[in-house]
């Protein structure tokens, strides 16, 4: 498992990316926090420079590869923060199977049953299909198009036209770290398989933070809203003006929001 950590002191954070992500695309988490925390960025198994087995995927098991992660890079305990699908791993199963690891929760950009993402949106569903049906089929993508596929829905209506080098370093991450298609296929398949937390979520007491961009197209505001609605204490966050990608479209009220949560649960270990 392909693990960086950044910063030299501070209280420990965690950083988990989501489904097609790997630890390039959270990079923005390190520029806001490595000043004043140790952060821990890694590659999950089937991504990046982690190693891709042809073989079944779990949620369970990629949250207990994180915690024995965690433990050996010395994070453990530590705030865990997991966006999209690194959401999902973060409130399923690290904090439900391992809740002496985690300090505080941040849950960006997710839900409590993937299941829902089609419930009241068919518009999400629809965009959540257009970002992943490169990884479906053998055709070799080039990195340029799928980088180009993600961006149209990772971010606000408008994101791109305004900001075209962030497309061209999500080009340069898939350059550097191309997409692994059994990765990928295991990696879903684990997700598909997942019967998450909604009845479990009463189960979570750690400080929680929730945060989402008003305009997320792949997992719509509602399910972060009832997500923060189910964990006892949980803040909601939402971010102006931000999609799926609310870390890189609006990185100062994302840095606001965090270190303000932070700061409130407190900076030791």
């Amino acid at each position: 498992m392909y693990y960086e950590v950044h910063g030299e002191d501070g209280s420990p954070v965690v950083v988990i990316h989501g489904f097609q992500g790997d630890h390039l695309l959270m990079g923005g988490f390190v520029r806001m926090l490595q000043a004043r925390n140790r952060v821990l960025l890694f590659d999950q198994r089937g991504t990046g420079q982690s190693d891709k087995p042809d073989e079944p995927y779990t949620v369970e098991l990629i949250a207990d590869e994180t915690v024995e992660l965690m433990k050996h890079a010395g994070f453990s305990p530590a705030h865990v923060v997991g966006c999209s699908m690194g959401g999902v791993i973060a409130q399923e199963e690290v904090v439900l199977r391992h809740p002496d690891q985690v300090l505080s929760l941040v849950l960006g950009c997710t839900t409590s049953d993937v299941r829902r993402l089609s419930e009241r949106d068919a518009s999400a569903s629809a965009d959540m299909t257009s970002a992943t049906a490169s990884t479906a089929t053998d055709r070799q993508y080039t990195a340029s198009e799928r980088a180009t596929a993600v961006a149209s829905v990772l971010f606000a209506c408008g994101f791109i036209e305004s900001h075209p080098e962030v497309v061209l370093e999500l080009v340069r991450q898939r350059e550097a770290l191309p997409l692994n298609q059994v990765g990928v296929k295991r990696r879903g398949e684990s997700l598909v398989s997942w019967g998450g937390t909604t009845d479990r979520l009463s189960a979570v007491h750690c400080p929680t933070l929730v945060i989402t961009g008003a305009e997320d197209r792949m997992v719509p505001p509602h399910l972060s809203s009832d997500l923060a609605d189910a964990i006892p204490g949980a803040k909601l966050v939402v971010v102006p003006d931000a999609g799926h990608g609310f870390w890189i479209e609006r990185p100062m009220e994302t840095e606001t929001a965090l270190t303000t949560f932070l700061d409130g649960v407190g900076t030791k270990k």
